[in-house]
């Protein structure tokens, strides 16, 4: 075990937050002041030790496993310098006047971020994630839906997708990807039961590309499908369904299950009882 000289005194309270910062990584990794201003953090093992540290904020990472994740289970033998350089980097481009007071902190065998509550997307998206799952279970439907939609108004784009070069962030941007369309599904039951069709076809294709790339989720092309002809689309409701055939077929050599063919035949054959808001 690798074990660094700490610069954190228990005696001695360190300043909270010196300046305020906000960080982005559901999108492009971003580092924001509060007066709008962005710190270019350009190098990518740089923005990588951030991302890694960002997604453990306010917990101490250890040496070990950080050199481990940034240079995927091979470190090079200059490992632990280049990291206490990369380290020092960080904080002089956070705070290039006292890279001490930068929120970076070295803590026994480990570096820790530290981050307010809202200082950072990822925790934000979580809690109004938990928030709409729990006012969800108590019927609490109205609430459940504004936790859900401004839960997504966090995303900017794919997680992490500028900074997916090692295993651990690919890794962790597919587990943040699965939670964002967990949230849109139960979005778009919502939107469904309002009779906002249009709305859940839009959250919905918003993450299509994801749904396509590994074994398709039948839940959302099943909503899809829905929407589209309730918002009277019917070719289009029936087209998704060939194209969500073919995607099974040629992806994982299965048809549609049970339920989404019911769901086609009736859309097929315009079933009125398919509008749930009548």
């Amino acid at each position: 075990m690798l074990t660094l000289p700490s610069s954190h005194d228990p005696k001695k309270q360190h300043p909270a937050f010196p300046r305020k910062i906000e960080f982005q990584l559901l999108g492009n990794l971003d580092v924001r002041l509060d007066n709008g201003d962005y710190l270019p953090i350009l190098r990518p093992k740089h923005r990588q030790l951030l991302a890694l540290l960002l997604l453990q904020a306010n917990v101490v990472v250890p040496v070990d496993a950080l050199i481990d994740r940034l240079w995927d289970g091979t470190p090079p033998a200059s490992a632990f310098g280049n990291l206490k350089t990369y380290i020092w980097e960080l904080r002089r481009s956070m705070s290039p006047d006292a890279p001490a007071d930068s929120p970076i902190d070295t803590v026994s065998n480990g570096y820790r971020i530290r981050v307010e509550p809202d200082g950072l997307d990822v925790t934000r998206f979580k809690q109004l994630a938990r928030e709409g799952h729990r006012a969800l279970h108590q019927k609490e439907h109205e609430t459940a839906w504004d936790h859900f939609e401004r839960a997504l108004r966090t995303w900017q784009g794919r997680a992490l997708q500028d900074t997916r070069a090692i295993r651990a962030l690919r890794n962790a941007a597919a587990h943040l990807e699965e939670q964002r369309i967990s949230v849109v599904a139960e979005l778009v039951e919502l939107l469904i039961a309002r009779g906002e069709h249009a709305e859940a076809i839009e959250q919905l294709r918003s993450v299509m590309d994801l749904v396509e790339v590994e074994e398709p989720r039948e839940r959302l092309w099943g909503q899809l499908m829905l929407a589209l002809y309730l918002d009277g689309r019917q070719a289009e409701a029936l087209s998704t369904y060939q194209r969500l055939r073919r995607l099974l077929i040629n992806n994982v050599g299965v048809e549609p299950t049970n339920a989404i063919q019911e769901l086609h035949q009736r859309i097929l054959s315009a079933d009125f009882s398919l509008d749930v808001t009548c």
